[in-house]
């Protein structure tokens, strides 16, 4: 099939290509810049709370060292910066 304006359509194609692959590389950038994905996970993380009324959800540990809440797969706490490993 024959394109009215031959090297017209397949330019138009690869320019939204390009649009929507910078889209997606500048909104990871922006994401990681302002912390955008850690501040989700907090969001879930007190959303799970208080739906467990108050109870620290399952996917976290308390640190031995400051006793705050940290994520369970951590190697170092979040708060303290201490090494929570059990691998050591």
């Amino acid at each position: 099939m024959m394109y009215p304006f031959g090297g017209m359509f397949l330019y138009f194609i690869f320019t939204i290509l390009v649009f929507v692959a910078l889209f997606v590389i500048l909104r990871h950038f922006v994401l990681w810049y302002w912390k955008i994905n850690s501040i989700e996970t907090l969001l879930e993380e007190i959303r799970d709370t208080l739906q467990n009324g108050g109870k620290p959800s399952t996917k976290t540990m308390e640190c031995p060292f400051c006793n705050k809440f940290t994520q369970i797969d951590s190697t170092f706490c979040s708060h303290c910066g201490k090494n929570i490993s059990k691998d050591i």
